[in-house]
């Protein structure tokens, strides 16, 4: 699952579209984000509370 990026650039028969490796590179970026930001939010309201 790791190297299929590499190899559906090499093979021809799994070539798959740009626009596919672009929307899955930015909702992974989205993910983890969002999951930094929900880790930081009890901290957060702890400092703004007090």
């Amino acid at each position: 699952a790791v190297s299929f990026p590499s190899l559906s650039k090499r093979l021809k028969y799994l070539r798959i579209p740009s626009i596919v490796f672009f929307l899955g590179k930015h909702f992974g970026t989205g993910v983890i984000l969002s999951t930094a930001f929900v880790h930081l939010l009890p901290d957060a309201f702890k400092s703004l509370n007090s």
